[in-house]
């Protein structure tokens, strides 16, 4: 469940209809959502993490908001803080469409068609000002994230819950071979764990594991099917299939 803070202001007001919405938009990408009084953030909820549960908070922040914080220190001398000392991960959400102009000026869209020069207080704005500050806070540990509007912020945040539902030894994505047209013999992973990963039915997790129980890819080669049955989720039918595919039998 993903949890949104209580709207907060008149009904009518920009901050209580943006929260409002926010969590009706959740719901319509179909993730449990409820509002309850957050002390910091607009949402937050648990995770999986490398060691158990962690605890995600997430701040939006619309262009001109994110730069009255950057005058008054808002975000990074309060929320920042105190979302730090609640939350295991901490995101900033900016929304809007913005760019920097020739001059250096910052322009700023509703559509992203049409351009303007940003004036929040009557005055132009260098759009260095607004980039080093986001390069500082993505520094001082909170993970910026930039969205164009709200319908954005909200299908961005259920991405950030759906990832993080996920066990965390089940996130493979930066653990894949790269698969070469010629492969060489002195590059990494092992042989072993390429030979592995290329074999139909094995993936990431299993070539991994693969790689340590055979340890030399003549190994692996001549690897009969109860010895395939010791790499979990190798079952008798998977491990049929991996013999007849190295000694190139057709599985059909």
């Amino acid at each position: 469940m993903i949890l949104v803070d209580t709207p907060k202001g008149p009904k009518n007001s920009v901050q209580y209809q943006n929260q409002l919405g926010l969590r009706t938009l959740i719901r319509t990408f179909g993730v449990e959502c409820e509002a309850v009084p957050l002390s910091w953030g607009d949402a937050c909820f648990e995770g999986n993490g490398p060691e158990g549960t962690i605890h995600i908070g997430i701040e939006r922040k619309s262009l001109h908001d994110m730069l009255r914080c950057i005058d008054d220190a808002t975000f990074a001398g309060k929320q920042r803080i105190g979302m730090k000392n609640l939350y295991t991960v901490s995101i900033l959400m900016v929304e809007g469409f913005w760019r920097a102009r020739e001059d250096g000026f910052l322009l700023e869209s509703q559509d992203g068609c049409r351009w303007w020069v940003c004036r929040p207080n009557g005055k132009p704005v260098m759009y260095s000002k607004l980039r080093r500050y986001l390069i500082s806070i993505r520094y001082g540990g909170v993970h910026v994230n930039f969205t164009r509007d709200l319908w954005h912020t909200a299908y961005d945040i259920v991405e950030e819950y759906h990832y993080n539902q996920k066990r965390w030894d089940d996130h493979t994505r930066l653990r894949e071979v790269h698969r070469m047209a010629i492969p060489q013999m002195n590059h990494k992973p092992s042989l072993t764990r390429m030979w592995a990963s290329d074999i139909e039915g094995l993936g990431v997790k299993k070539s991994e594991e693969a790689e340590a129980i055979f340890r030399k890819p003549i190994r692996l080669a001549n690897a009969d099917e109860q010895q395939w049955t010791q790499i979990s989720g190798v079952g008798t039918k998977l491990a049929q299939s991996i013999v007849r595919q190295i000694n190139g039998v057709n599985s059909r």
